[in-house]
């Protein structure tokens, strides 16, 4: 059995997503709370669960839903505050900075200690293998389904090294002021877990590993996807207070009353 998380409101849903506090009350007493899981139920405006590799489809909502909850960017957005406008704030990258002659190289250095679902690290040349994933059709990673989704914000990239394990350098094909913006909002899997599935992103999508808050449990296409908690995640302020995040494509939520109750949010509210 599972107990909904107490409903959100309206505009610190994706914050609360996002930040992973979105918890409620379990009534009873303190071991009888423990021994029950805290799940968050939220109905989408998706026809389908977006792709779950990496670049999710669907728009602004994939985003959100499967990428801001499973996978992380170098450069991430502060959402911390709903009463002023966000700004960019160091994601899987500490800290960023360009070549001031050029203007064209970028270097990123990466924080420290941080690994993917499956365990392996994350670092540098992570990064380079997920940018050839998006850009190099010769690469054996090379996904076009993901390079479609990603292509807007790799575009101006030349090409990418791992300097050592936690710095990496991107070169632009021009000097780019708005480059570290498109940086956030491209994310990254786990080369190893890939390998580990033989090579195959069929595989991957259903059994995905990033670095994100919450980590993959179960799909049903065309119905849910089923996140749970990951508690080593590197930024203690995002672990999620709840267990389980169950996204429900909204039409099966319409669809029946029952289910659309379960729902502690539906997105178009």
């Amino acid at each position: 059995m599972t107990i909904p998380c107490r409903a959100i409101a309206r505009r610190s849903l994706l914050r609360s997503l996002l930040l992973g506090v979105a918890a409620g009350t379990v009534p009873g007493s303190r071991s009888h709370a423990q021994s029950r899981e805290k799940v968050l139920r939220v109905g989408m405006t998706l026809s389908d669960i977006a792709q779950t590799s990496g670049q999710a489809t669907g728009g602004a909502e994939g985003i959100r839903f499967v990428c801001d909850t499973m996978y992380d960017a170098l450069v991430a957005w502060d959402l911390s505050h709903a009463d002023r406008a966000s700004r960019l704030i160091p994601g899987l990258a500490s800290s960023w900075s360009v070549d001031p002659a050029t203007k064209k190289v970028w270097t990123f250095k990466l924080r420290p200690g941080v690994t993917f679902h499956d365990g392996s690290a994350f670092d540098a040349h992570a990064v380079v293998w997920n940018l050839e994933n998006l850009q190099n059709p010769t690469a054996p990673q090379f996904d076009k389904r993901q390079a479609a989704q990603a292509g807007n914000y790799v575009t101006n990239i030349a090409r990418a090294e791992a300097i050592d394990n936690l710095t990496v350098n991107i070169t632009t094909k021009t000097a780019d002021g708005t480059f570290v913006y498109a940086a956030s909002s491209i994310y990254y899997s786990s080369p190893k877990h890939w390998e580990a599935l033989g090579r195959d992103w069929s595989k991957f999508e259903k059994n995905p590993s990033g670095t994100g808050p919450w980590m993959f449990d179960k799909l049903v296409p065309r119905e849910r996807l089923e996140m749970v908690r990951f508690a080593k995640y590197w930024n203690k302020n995002r672990v999620p207070k709840c267990d389980r995040l169950v996204l429900q494509q909204d039409g099966y939520a319409d669809g029946a009353g029952a289910d659309r109750r379960r729902c502690d949010k539906h997105t178009h509210d």
